[in-house]
């Protein structure tokens, strides 16, 4: 007889909306997967979901509605569903993702995310009011959280087989554009909104060139696009600073600024496969998915000291203070042009890489799965069960 049916015990996850293509829907596939190779039954609830992706409709979840059930709520904005969270009898964990500071979508078009990051961020207070644990992706997280209010607050890295990308088959036709057009790649991953600091780039990237002469030196930027801003803030950066600029799923490699929007998995392994350094210039992280994928490609990381970004590299990276690009532009660009030196930062970013494996990842998940009263009281322990974490469908 499993846990389950002893203890007529589930543990469910609730979210506003779930896409396989995004982070925290992810990390909601791989710990569904993780509880149920636990014997324990467990399901995906949301309000939007993606076709074929297999969460359940959100007028299901009071259906299953119990004392005995945990519900891990993932918190990233604002939205209606946690005042329909609060009619549930289960025991919640707060999982907080992060909700970006609605001021740095003043910028016309973001009037949306402006609002709902508001909405969010004035939800915190009402979200722990119902919340009894909470387990934040990082330590800076937990800074925005009245943590003494919970039964146990654990940081909970994001749930994610990172390693999973470097296995990816990567794009033929991709691969030898790059090997057709040689030179210096600097990638960057994330959405192309303000906070994630493309103009920034930008500026470096015209530093960086007027330093090194010898080789063609790139930015390839990757990920959705918001067009107004694109058109309207991104562009008119690169006529100012005299780049040429390519928007194209594919790329031109000779223009100085690539921007791909977004790309498919195989895709995504090959930029990574190219890059000679990760480069951030994001004013705002929770976490870092992209800096942790970087990493486990071996890619050195340049990152600007900002939020998470430091809690997630670990001293595995060079982090700098982009407002100061002086005192910085010599070490990038010896970074760049020293073999040694870059190498040594691709250990670096390998080493740091360790304590994200995916085993690491499944232990601390149910770790602190245990560390939960509702756990506790049932005088539940997963320590011989965690040979099962290779079980876990990595997709």
């Amino acid at each position: 007889m499993s846990i389950a049916e002893s203890y007529r015990f589930r543990i469910d996850q609730v979210l506003p909306s779930f896409r396989m293509g995004d982070a925290i829907g992810l990390e909601c596939y791989y710990m569904r997967e993780a509880i149920r190779s636990l014997g324990i039954l467990s399901d995906i609830f949301a309000i939007h979901r993606e076709e074929g992706a297999g969460a359940l409709p959100m007028h299901e979840f009071l259906a299953h509605d119990s004392h005995d059930r945990i519900v891990i709520h993932h918190f990233s904005v604002g939205c209606d569903l946690p005042y329909h969270l609060i009619q549930s009898k289960a025991y919640f964990v707060l999982r907080y993702h992060n909700i970006t500071p609605p001021q740095f979508f003043e910028f016309p078009t973001l009037e949306e995310a402006r609002a709902t990051c508001a909405q969010g961020r004035s939800q915190i207070p009402f979200v722990e009011s119902f919340s009894r644990s909470c387990w934040p992706v990082s330590k800076y997280n937990s800074l925005e959280l009245n943590c003494a209010r919970f039964d146990n607050t654990e940081v909970l890295p994001v749930i994610h087989p990172f390693e999973r990308l470097t296995r990816s088959p990567i794009s033929p036709e991709l691969n030898s554009k790059f090997d057709q057009n040689p030179g210096i790649n600097i990638l960057f991953v994330g959405r192309v909104v303000p906070n994630k600091g493309h103009h920034d780039l930008m500026f470096y990237l015209q530093q960086i060139q007027r330093q090194i002469t010898s080789r063609k030196v790139r930015l390839l930027c990757v990920g959705m696009i918001n067009e107004y801003y694109f058109e309207k803030k991104l562009t008119e950066v690169a006529r100012y600073l005299g780049l040429t600029i390519s928007s194209s799923r594919v790329p031109t490699l000779a223009a100085d600024v690539i921007f791909t929007g977004g790309v498919s998995e195989v895709e995504l392994a090959t930029y990574f496969e190219n890059a000679d350094v990760f480069f951030s210039c994001s004013d705002h992280e929770g976490f870092g998915v992209p800096l942790i994928e970087s990493m486990f490609f071996g890619i050195p990381v340049i990152a600007h000291d900002s939020s998470a970004i430091a809690e997630t590299l670990a001293g595995a990276g060079l982090l700098i203070n982009k407002n100061h690009p002086k005192e910085h532009i010599n070490s990038i660009v010896q970074l760049l042009s020293d073999e040694d030196r870059h190498q040594q930062y691709g250990r670096s970013s390998l080493e740091g890489s360790k304590k994200f494996a995916w085993d690491k990842l499944l232990n601390q998940f149910y770790r602190v799965l245990e560390s939960l009263p509702p756990i506790q009281k049932r005088n539940l322990t997963f320590s011989q069960r965690k040979s099962t974490s290779s079980k876990v469908d990595l997709l």
